[in-house]
Formats: C-alpha cells, structure tokens, sequence
C-alpha cells in the first residue's frame, strides 16, 4: 500500500479522477489535462497494452522525452501492474540496448 489504502500509482490516479475529476491534474508546458483526461488517456494505454498481451509483472521499456505522453504511461503501466523500465533518451544507442537487453523489457 503506498497511501491511504491505495495500492498503486494507477489506484491514485483513478481516485483522483473520482474526486477531483474536473481539476487540472497535469500541465505540461502549454497543455493542461484534468484529472478525468489524464486518468482517460492512461486507460485506453492499458486497454491497448491488454490486447498485446502485457500485464502484471512484464517490464515495458519507455523511451521518450518528458511529455504528458510519458506521464500517462507511467499510470497506465501501474494500472496493471507492469514494471516501467525507463531509457533516457539522451543516452547511447550502446547503453540503451544495453538497458533494453538486460532489463526483461
């Protein structure tokens, strides 16, 4: 449990979405999400993840700038139970395959 009986950062966000559904819950840089759009986009991540087969416990690699994309990623990724291998993208292309060839992405 990581907070008041929540279990995940994904259980978070939907009760965010719950209670404060119509507030801003992310900005990024001119882009402002409500609680219900973040918590929306990250389900239908899930939903698409689902149906190729990636659930609780597979490590899925992100390999992204920082976006509102990859924030929604994370969530969704907690929402079912899937481990976030983050790559920073300003490594090599040497050290990447070496983080995605090691990690069980």
């Amino acid at each position: 449990m990581i907070f008041g009986g929540l279990k995940s950062a994904g259980d978070l966000l939907a009760r965010n979405a719950r209670v404060n559904g119509r507030d801003v819950g992310l900005i990024f840089g001119e882009r402002r999400l409500t609680w219900n759009e973040v918590n929306a986009r990250a389900n239908r991540l899930v939903s698409s993840l689902q149906k190729l087969g990636i659930g609780r416990g597979d490590r899925v690699a992100l390999y992204a700038r920082n976006s509102n994309q990859w924030v929604e990623a994370l969530f969704g990724l907690a929402k079912i139970g899937a481990v976030s291998v983050t790559v920073n993208y300003r490594l090599t292309a040497i050290e990447t395959k070496y983080i995605v060839e090691n990690s069980g992405a």
